[in-house]
């Protein structure tokens, strides 16, 4: 385990520097360095049995910066994310341990994972934090035809497109079981209860963990 530790600084350390451009790689190479960073990862390092303190973000607002970030990242031009998320427009890791052949499989794969671990059932009232494009939204509408999603999102560029979609013909979307709302968590009021509410990457964003889980 010791010895598994600067393994794993190491790798991180390349791929930081590939990421800034001052180590060029092939793919293939690139490839084969995560994968054992992950296999490193796995094998070597320490499992905790619960959230260290350090960790939890006691302290002060539930998120900071929040429209910063819109800015420099999630308010950016709608063509350079439909260039690497794929149909599906999802953020975040696929799962492609059953059988995926390729990345809106696997998608859609780990979006039903979710949807099962979550237990979801038709006819639940779901709250989507920090929906992105809509894909999750979308997808528990197509999957339980009695749902309810109501999704919160601050990004423009993401409100703009999944309006969009509510206008489209045959979209999952366009439906008076969904709404959108562009609104700030962090600083939402809740005027229901939800039977079931989902959260896809969002919690990195997250300044205080602890009042997050709370609200």
């Amino acid at each position: 385990g010791v010895m598994g530790v600067p393994l794993i600084d190491t790798f991180g350390w390349v791929v930081e520097q590939y990421l800034e451009g001052r180590i060029p790689m092939p793919g293939p190479v690139l490839q084969g360095i995560l994968s054992l960073g992950v296999e490193g990862y796995y094998r070597f390092s320490r499992i905790y049995p619960e959230l260290p303190p350090e960790w939890s973000g006691a302290d002060g607002p539930i998120a900071v910066q929040s429209r910063e970030l819109m800015r420099i990242h999630y308010d950016k031009p709608l063509v350079l994310f439909e260039n690497f998320l794929g149909p599906t427009m999802k953020y975040t890791m696929a799962l492609w341990e059953n059988g995926a052949s390729n990345l809106e499989e696997a998608q859609v794969a780990m979006m039903d994972d979710l949807c099962d671990k979550a237990g979801i059932q038709d006819g639940d009232m779901v709250l989507d934090i920090a929906c992105g494009f809509g894909s999750l939204s979308a997808h528990i509408l197509k999957r339980y035809q009695s749902c309810r999603v109501v999704a919160l999102n601050l990004s423009q560029t993401q409100v703009d497109y999944i309006t969009a979609k509510q206008s489209e013909p045959g979209h999952p979307m366009q439906t008076d079981r969904f709404r959108i709302i562009k609104e700030d968590f962090a600083k939402f009021e809740y005027d229901r209860q939800f039977d079931r509410i989902m959260v896809i990457g969002l919690f990195e964003h997250i300044h205080n963990l602890k009042l997050a889980l709370e609200k």
